[in-house]
């Protein structure tokens, strides 16, 4: 499969003040732009997995080396690395959590600790993006990417970014 990724990350902010000597504005930018071609070596992917889901009262494990199958072609694909995260949480009740990480047989090395998580609240997004390194998931020990909303039901949308090798 050929994976070819355009990343853009926009962030812009505008602070505006009316003061007496006319409007104040400051102005904080941050922007990215990179294409990324299909491959398995540094900085390429050949792997690209997307879901819009929903979980129910507990935590919907997401393994990357056994059980995801392309979209696309409905062949089964597997992560060698991961090397993108992007997970939204679609929920706009400011109770409504997704704890992402932890869990039973979490992917290695994706944060400090293999208990360790990130909470993302209501109409939060969560992006990790390392596309040299990656990480490198362990099958049976270290392949489940945990999403749990606690005892809510939340959905959300998921993308993942890798390479088969």
């Amino acid at each position: 499969m050929s994976v070819k990724t355009d990343l853009t990350i926009r962030f812009h902010a505008k602070e505006e003040e009316d003061n007496d000597l006319g409007d104040s504005r400051l102005v904080q930018l941050l922007e990215l732009t990179k294409f990324y071609p299909s491959g398995t070596g540094a900085s390429q992917f050949d792997v690209v997995y997307g879901d819009s889901g929903s979980a129910a009262g507990s935590a919907v494990s997401v393994d990357l080396l056994g059980s995801l199958t392309s979209v696309l072609t409905g062949a089964a694909i597997s992560f060698v690395e991961l090397c993108g995260i992007v997970i939204r949480n679609k929920s706009t009740t400011s109770t409504e959590v997704l704890t992402i990480g932890g869990g039973s047989n979490p992917v290695v090395g994706l944060w400090g600790a293999s208990g360790d998580a990130i909470k993302v609240g209501p109409g939060g997004v969560f992006v990790w993006f390392d596309p040299i390194d990656g990480v490198s998931p362990i099958a049976g020990t270290g392949d489940l990417l945990a999403i749990d909303p606690g005892s809510d039901t939340i959905a959300y949308d998921l993308l993942l970014l890798g390479r088969s090798a």
